[in-house]
């Protein structure tokens, strides 16, 4: 069978981290379909790793594995993650940065603790539990001689995404995420958005920018003008058109974005 292989890591573009996993892979006889997400996504920042792979992974055939590999060197006895589901294979340190799925999916969820004791702490150990999971999977090994039930969801290790909140007739969000071009991706979704706001007049607040109403996609707006869509993920998108905003308007990941209710 063949299996695609998707990774979401904190490795670096200019690093021999990736060369040694390809090579590795290559060593055991796995030559499979390999898409990288990202390999840049910054230390710890869970936020933009979960945006990544949430944004992608169901866009991939089925039997897909896919490792998502941020802030991976961590305490041993934390373990890594295999999760089996919708019949994709999700693989990660136990670390939180799957906690938003396992949480929001946990029924669906078949989620084991990889094992291997032979394998000793090092800089860069992760490297043999990704290496002999996907051996596994790809060899078709049977899971419960590779990996161990985890039935108690308190043993998954915590992370909680930055939610917006409305408070006094404002809606506060965050910048989740800088695409390509400079366009700002917030956690407003559309249902907080139609919860709280849609019956109202309402304005965004982007710098010295003020926004008042949603563009349908970037084909609606004119060249240089100021919009906000939401997105094929279904989150409020900000960006000025043939402009990088976010380098025009100083806007960062992290930074509050606020919408105003005005009747």
């Amino acid at each position: 069978m063949l299996y695609n292989l998707t990774i979401i890591s904190d490795w670096g573009i200019n690093s021999p981290y990736n060369s040694i996993f390809y090579g590795e892979l290559l060593k055991r006889g796995i030559n499979t379909n390999i898409s990288v997400i990202s390999n840049n996504v910054e230390l710890k920042d869970f936020t933009d790793a979960y945006f990544l792979f949430s944004s992608s992974w169901h866009h991939f055939p089925e039997n897909t594995i896919h490792l998502i590999s941020v802030n991976s060197n961590i305490n041993p006895e934390n373990g890594f993650l295999y999760i089996k589901s919708f019949n994709h294979h999700f693989i990660a340190p136990n670390n939180g940065i799957l906690y938003p799925f396992t949480k929001s999916n946990y029924l669906d969820l078949a989620i084991y603790k990889i094992i291997n004791n032979d394998i000793p702490y090092s800089s860069f150990y992760e490297l043999e539990y990704y290496i002999f999971a996907i051996s596994n999977i790809y060899n078709q090994v049977l899971v419960d001689k590779w990996a161990q039930a985890i039935d108690d969801p308190k043993n998954i290790v915590p992370y909680f995404l930055p939610t917006p909140f409305f408070n006094k007739n404002i809606a506060t969000g965050e910048v989740i995420h800088i695409d390509h071009f400079g366009n700002i991706i917030t956690n407003f979704d559309i249902d907080f958005f139609k919860a709280n706001l849609l019956n109202h007049k309402w304005q965004i607040s982007l710098r010295h920018y003020k926004i008042y109403n949603l563009y349908n996609g970037y084909s609606d707006v004119e060249e240089q003008n100021i919009f906000a869509f939401f997105n094929s993920q279904y989150l409020l998108e900000l960006g000025i058109k043939g402009f990088n905003a976010s380098e025009l308007l100083g806007v960062k990941k992290g930074d509050k974005i606020y919408i105003q209710v005005l009747s």
